[in-house]
């Protein structure tokens, strides 16, 4: 084994370029600055691209136009229901996969969208 295959690099991304691999495209939609970030370095530090959306509206519009492999969407964040907004992501994108949370109240286990 060589140094350089113990050692990789400190760059998730660059690392799944080197062996081949795409990143995954993941949207964030989520209100709160603070939290959009987190969530931001978080993905980096796996290895994903993070696209963020600041209301539903604007996350629609993204999801339209670009090709994603997950939403991690704040159900307080929208200006819609959030039943009315996972039914218009469906819509869009029928296997994109999700997840949901809400930041400002105690919710149940995220569960994936079915």
């Amino acid at each position: 084994m060589t140094e350089q295959s113990l050692f990789p690099s400190s760059n998730p991304i660059e690392d799944a370029s080197n062996h081949g691999l795409r990143a995954r495209h993941v949207l964030i939609v989520e209100g709160e600055p603070s939290i959009r970030n987190v969530l931001y370095v978080l993905l980096a530090g796996l290895g994903c691209e993070g696209d963020i959306a600041h209301n539903g509206r604007q996350a629609l519009a993204m999801i339209e136009k670009e090709s994603f492999d997950a939403v991690l969407l704040d159900l307080r964040c929208s200006e819609m229901p959030a039943g009315e907004m996972v039914s218009a992501i469906r819509e869009l994108r029928p296997n994109l996969v999700g997840g949901f949370w809400s930041s400002r109240a105690k919710s149940p286990t995220p569960k994936p969208w079915k």
